[in-house]
């Protein structure tokens, strides 16, 4: 996923449900028909964005710690105690 994408998802799963809520009112107010059916259904869109943004995220991190990893030198990770002597 490219950054672009996954700034404007987190942006999007972040404010959708202030504008959920405001809409959900609005409707109740104005009693206009289905308005729970509609918001139960926009909120149930943006917890499938954030699960994503989250999956993202955590596959990020991965890929981070992995990288880190790959540089050290097998006496660093000995001696951070990540992996054990095999001598």
């Amino acid at each position: 996923m490219s950054n672009k994408l996954y700034d404007t998802l987190k942006k999007i799963a972040l404010t959708l449900p202030l504008v959920i809520t405001f809409i959900t009112a609005i409707m109740k107010i104005w009693n206009i028909p289905y308005a729970v059916e509609i918001g139960l259904s926009l909120n149930a869109l943006n917890a499938l964005i954030a699960g994503v943004v989250k999956i993202a995220n955590d596959n990020f991190y991965k890929e981070q710690v992995q990288t880190n990893i790959n540089y050290d030198t097998q006496e660093e990770l000995i001696e951070e105690g990540v992996v054990e002597n095999e001598d």
